[in-house]
């Protein structure tokens, strides 16, 4: 029970722009690699756990993915805007990061 609820807390003070930053990077690269996966034989991708657990189509699962990648991008941007613990430089790497995977 103490290790569930370390790990609770740990995951409350993560900072907005590192979990947007992880839902941009971890998102747009299962959209995009998805197909070429498939035809690999590679594990099942988020694109295919969602399409199994909502029962929806591809492009649904697309558009809502692309809408979850949205909300996380105003995560990352409100955190650049308001002043945070996190220094600026740790920031923009963070920042960087997500803009070099949404292409």
């Amino acid at each position: 029970m103490a290790k569930e609820g370390r790990s609770y807390r740990q995951k409350k003070r993560e900072p907005k722009i590192v979990r947007g930053s992880a839902i941009v990077c971890r998102l747009m690269d299962d959209m995009v690699s998805h197909k070429f996966e498939q035809k690999r034989g590679h594990v099942a991708s988020a694109v295919e756990c969602y399409m199994k657990q909502h029962g929806a189509s591809e492009q649904e699962t697309h558009n809502e993915f692309n809408k979850q990648v949205r909300d996380a991008w105003k995560d990352i941007n409100e955190e650049c805007l308001i002043p945070t613990a996190v220094p600026m430089p740790i920031l923009m790497r963070v920042l960087n990061l997500a803009r070099v995977i949404d292409v």
